[in-house]
């Protein structure tokens, strides 16, 4: 038979060192472990929607509309779904006639022709001032914000001649940035030719001082 004194020690141990659970019965059970942050899913496009969508927009403009369609793809399609069918068909013979491919960046007109609220007066515009965005700085203007010019609230000349300030001041900056780069390079490498003639500078005077002198 075990002491008193031991026997209340020894059962105070196992109480204090014991869980919770274990003295009520109950089993503490694990909560569902933290999924890790699954990467967002891409989603492309599906081709037999995309060939859906071009078959719908060629027949809104008609066959001749296929090579602009074929040629351009989901960026066609876009624009003569933002248009109404008179100024797509006008889409299509502006392509036909090859002026909508002497511009910058045809898709990107047409890109912003399908943007909501453009439509039929982006693309309206646009094919009656061709001309002016021929030019790269007037092309840029109008493809910032081609409403403003569109309902002629603004001239576009000013909007070109901001943009063309912008674009001269950043080849500026690129400018004195290769040439600081430049000027880097070249301080480092007079840095390098001083070092070594310090070098051997140095080392011409140790030589001669642990030269033994002739008698």
């Amino acid at each position: 038979m075990m002491h008193g004194p031991f026997t209340w020690k020894s059962l105070l141990f196992i109480l204090l060192a014991a869980q919770p659970s274990a003295l009520f019965g109950q089993s503490a059970r694990p909560g569902p472990a933290a999924r890790p942050t699954a990467p967002p899913v891409t989603r492309y496009p599906d081709p037999r929607e995309q060939r859906a969508a071009r078959e719908q927009a060629v027949a809104t403009v008609g066959a001749t509309g296929r090579d602009f369609v074929e040629t351009y793809g989901e960026d066609a399609v876009a624009a003569i779904s933002a248009c109404s069918q008179p100024v797509a068909l006008r889409l299509v013979e502006f392509h036909a006639a090859g002026v909508l491919g002497k511009l910058p960046r045809p898709r990107g007109l047409l890109r912003l022709i399908g943007e909501p609220q453009h439509g039929d007066e982006v693309a309206s515009w646009a094919m009656a001032h061709a001309g002016e965005l021929m030019d790269l700085d007037y092309f840029d203007a109008y493809l910032i914000d081609p409403l403003p010019y569109a309902l002629a609230l603004q001239k576009l000349d000013g909007g070109a001649a901001e943009v063309c300030d912008r674009r001269r001041r950043w080849q500026d900056r690129e400018t004195q940035a290769a040439r600081a780069s430049q000027d880097l390079r070249l301080y480092g490498l007079g840095g390098g030719v001083a070092a070594v003639f310090l070098l051997l500078g140095w080392w011409y005077r140790q030589r001669r001082a642990w030269d033994p002198p002739v008698v």
